[in-house]
């Protein structure tokens, strides 16, 4: 499975507005997550439950599928040396690098169609 993590950053806070993951299909295709994720403070990891799920108005029932992450410890913009890390804004192209400070439980993607 493939989850991208667009990262953002203000030099006071973490987040990100979208993920990414197929959808599970033979075919498979990109399920976009969008909301507000993980907003924490700058050094902090973003710890707890994740469970999100994604919706598409073309679809009958408007979910396309669900995001579900027990035990998350995730932190972005790790400094890399001395002196910290150079922190975008929020109108910088946002990261797909993420640094996990630990491995959660299984990651899953359930379909419900």
């Amino acid at each position: 499975m493939r989850l991208d993590i667009y990262f953002q950053a203000d030099g006071t806070e973490w987040w990100s507005e979208e993920l990414r993951t197929y959808d599970g299909n033979a075919d498979g295709d990109w399920v976009t997550f969008t909301g507000d994720f993980f907003r924490t403070p700058m050094g902090t990891a973003a710890t707890g439950v994740f469970d999100e799920t994604a919706t598409d108005a073309e679809n009958d029932s408007g979910i396309t599928s669900r995001l579900h992450i027990e035990g998350l410890r995730l932190q972005a913009f790790l400094a890399l040396g001395p002196g910290g890390v150079d922190v975008p804004t929020s109108s910088t192209q946002p990261s797909i690098t993420m640094d996990v400070l630990a491995v959660p439980p299984p990651l899953t993607t359930e379909l419900e169609r």
